[in-house]
């Protein structure tokens, strides 16, 4: 696996290690680009919610990752509204600057970013950029190999949410509203 612009990135002093340019995550991006809205959506709290996971292993006394995500969910089914989903998906933002471990923010940024995927898919790739991150920093000596198997699982659950029925989902009813036609924005 070529992580060689992670560590381009590493060496120059960046905090995010990966893009949406970056060679590991091309077949994603390719994915993602070729995938309906709620799919992403699906994807992308689906993800978000093992990322939050793992932050309430770490720091099992705060919920807001957890929170992000439930309220997420909700409002991908048009229980609540963006104003209140948007609130606590800028609360774990907030997180990630609370925290001491460089690895720990990238992971709350990466559910943040998840979540978002409710409002755009142009989130889409926001998510394994920094949980690649997270997984870089951490990897030690075994980082190429968890990198790699990382992204690989994304594609793995994308394809899987892809293949599911979603019609007889509860959806908000912006997401009732079809588009495709969407493209991802490339993260610095």
């Amino acid at each position: 696996m070529d992580l060689s612009d992670a560590y381009s990135r590493q060496r120059q002093g960046n905090s995010i290690l990966f893009t949406a340019d970056s060679p590991c995550l091309s077949s994603l991006r390719a994915l993602l680009e070729t995938s309906d809205r709620r799919t992403v959506a699906l994807w992308g709290l689906e993800r978000a919610g093992r990322t939050a996971e793992e932050l309430a292993r770490r720091h099992p006394d705060d919920p807001r990752p957890s929170t992000a995500v439930e309220k997420s969910r909700r409002w991908c089914r048009g229980e609540i509204k963006m104003p209140e989903a948007k609130k606590v998906i800028l609360d774990v933002h907030a997180m990630a600057r609370e925290m001491d471990s460089p690895a720990d923010a990238a992971l709350c940024h990466a559910v943040g970013q998840g979540c978002s995927c409710v409002h755009t898919p142009r989130h889409g790739l926001g998510l394994p950029v920094y949980e690649l991150t997270a997984v870089f920093l951490e990897g030690g000596a075994g980082r190429v190999g968890q990198v790699a198997w990382k992204a690989t699982s994304y594609l793995v659950d994308l394809k899987r949410i892809r293949e599911l029925d979603k019609e007889d989902m509860c959806w908000a009813p912006f997401l009732c509203r079809m588009s495709s036609n969407w493209s991802p924005i490339a993260l610095g």
